[in-house]
């Protein structure tokens, strides 16, 4: 049987965490409370831990608690674990998990999205500033090649090789333009040099996305080539 269940509790009955380092702007804020009174319901549940006194505890989603009951609802779905089923290590894990594990967003995949929504009012709703949008669109991932003239290669493979080669082909037929776009094929072991280097600059210049890595990778290199370091 699951640990994690959903129920529908009163909102007078849960209590927000202790602590909190997940923190979001007033007027974010507004808009989320604006978004679940036009709703009159969530549209995503916190996660809570039941305790043994009969009340609950927010462990995530405190904000939309704080909101759901700014918007006049006095009851939510909450998903929840028993109190005697869950560490203290486990609940603090979740908390801090629910708010750093998420994705990078692709800014015209997330422009398309935006302009696909002709209703001034559900853009609002969907609280993607114009501001977040250039931004995104300011970052220059180009990698300038040097223009070499082309010629015909002709390529020879053992068996085994050309299976693994057709298959790869395979693979990259069913991929339309714009994956194609974004595909690289290197040798194994320079992969996987390239993310072990990769991670270390993020981890040295606190950076999340592997791509802006890179960028800062070029720029490390083009900076020592230009002050003539070894």
């Amino acid at each position: 049987m699951s640990r994690f269940k959903i129920k529908i509790v009163q909102i007078s009955e849960i209590d927000l965490i202790d602590k909190n380092a997940h923190y979001m702007e007033q007027a974010t804020f507004r808009q989320l409370v604006a978004n679940i009174k036009r709703d009159g319901e969530l549209s995503s549940v916190p996660f809570c831990i039941e305790k043994e006194n009969g009340r609950y505890l927010a462990v995530s989603g405190n904000h939309r608690v704080q909101a759901a009951k700014m918007a006049g609802l006095t009851q939510i779905p909450v998903m929840y674990a028993l109190e005697q089923d869950i560490t203290h290590d486990e609940m603090r894990a979740i908390q801090l998990s629910h708010n750093s594990i998420k994705g990078q967003d692709d800014a015209e995949i997330l422009k398309e999205l935006l302009d696909e929504i002709k209703d001034t009012a559900m853009k609002e709703y969907a609280h993607i500033s114009q501001e977040y949008l250039a931004e995104m669109e300011r970052m220059d991932y180009t990698i300038e090649m040097p223009s070499n003239e082309i010629v015909p290669v002709t390529f020879m493979f053992i068996d085994t090789a050309k299976a693994n080669m057709d298959k790869i082909f395979a693979q990259l037929d069913i991929l339309t333009p714009r994956e194609l776009e974004n595909v690289t094929l290197l040798p194994k072991e320079t992969l996987k040099r390239l993310n072990e280097v990769s991670a270390k600059v993020q981890d040295k210049y606190k950076i999340k996305a592997q791509v802006l890595s890179i960028c800062k990778m070029i720029e490390l290199v083009d900076y020592t080539l230009n002050n003539g370091d070894d």
